[in-house]
């Protein structure tokens, strides 16, 4: 696999790459972990699933936030998601 560069100006270039990934059928984990490495964050790796593997945005989610390569930030958006789930109620915004 292709190593991206963090720094790279060029995103036109690393998500040319990630697409040949994800046609190639090399899974999304794979075509995440590039992306990250790119410097791409969970919103952006959800949007690039979303257009690039003609997913809904629900399942797009669903991939990036149960994916391995981010399962380092998983129980922080966990916490962040209940978090606003419980200001909202609060706030009787629901």
């Amino acid at each position: 696999m292709m190593k991206a560069n963090a720094h790279s100006s060029d995103k036109n270039a690393l998500i040319s790459c990630a697409e040949q990934l994800l046609h190639a059928g090399k899974g999304y984990d794979a075509v995440l972990a590039y992306l990250r490495e790119g410097g791409y964050g969970k919103l952006d790796s959800m949007k690039f699933l979303c257009r690039a593997g003609k997913l809904s945005l629900i399942r797009a989610k669903e991939i990036v936030h149960d994916s391995v390569v981010w399962s380092d930030a998983f129980e922080r958006d966990e916490e962040l998601h209940d978090s606003l789930l419980r200001s909202v109620a609060e706030l009787g915004l629901r």
